[in-house]
C-alpha cells in the first residue's frame, strides 16, 4: 500500500476508535492501549519502546536524543525533560541536525501525543537519520499521553507540570486524570 494511503487509513482508524469510545466508555488507559495497538500494527517497520524503557534509557544512556514531534503550541504547554521539538512535517534532517548537532552514535527516540506523528516522521526520514550516524531509531509507544498517564515528569520552562496539550477534544479521552 502506498505510504500516504497507509497514513490516511491509520488516521481514519484512530478517528473511528475515538468516535466509538465516545459511545462505549473505556478507561483512558484501555482506550490509549487500543489506539497504540493500531499504531504499532500500522508501523511494523518502526521500533516501539514503552515509556518505562525510554525513561530507563534516558537515565542510563547519554547517547539518547529525545525528539518531541508535536506542534510548538503543544510543546509550549509541556514536554518531557530534555526533549527537542522538531517539526512533525519535517522532510529531512536539516532542522534536527541544526538543533541536535551530530547524530553519530546516537539513539533517536521520537514521541508525539500517541505515537502516530512520531512514527510517520521515523518512516519519512529514518534512513536519513541513520545516514547521519544514528545507531537506533525508536518511537515511544503511547506517546506523551502514556508518559503522563504513568505519572512521569513533564516540564514547562524547566518547571514541573501536570498540564498537557490534549491535541484535540476527541483525544482528551486518552488522558487519565486530566487536570
Amino acid at each position: 500500500m502506498h505510504r500516504r494511503a497507509c497514513f490516511g487509513v491509520v488516521s481514519v482508524l484512530i478517528a473511528a476508535l475515538t468516535q466509538a469510545h465516545a459511545s462505549v466508555p473505556l478507561t483512558p488507559q484501555d482506550a490509549l492501549e487500543e489506539v497504540s495497538g493500531v499504531v504499532d500494527a500500522s508501523f511494523q517497520d518502526v521500533s516501539h519502546l514503552p515509556p518505562e524503557e525510554v525513561a530507563r534509557r534516558l537515565m542510563t544512556d547519554n547517547r539518547v536524543v529525545l525528539l518531541d514531534v508535536r506542534s510548538a503550541e503543544e510543546f509550549a504547554i509541556s514536554h518531557i525533560p530534555g526533549a527537542i521539538r522538531v517539526d512533525p512535517l519535517a522532510k529531512n534532517t536539516i532542522g534536527i541536525i541544526a538543533v541536535v548537532g551530530s547524530l553519530e552514535g546516537k539513539v533517536v527516540v521520537a514521541y508525539c501525543s500517541i505515537g502516530l506523528r512520531s512514527s510517520r516522521l521515523l518512516v519519512r526520514i529514518g534512513q536519513a537519520l541513520k545516514d547521519k550516524g544514528a545507531t537506533g531509531l525508536h518511537n515511544m509507544r503511547g506517546g506523551v499521553f502514556q508518559w503522563r498517564n504513568e505519572k512521569r515528569p513533564l516540564i514547562v520552562n524547566s518547571v514541573p507540570t501536570l498540564r498537557i496539550h490534549p491535541y484535540s477534544m476527541g483525544w482528551r479521552q486518552y488522558l487519565a486524570d486530566d487536570p
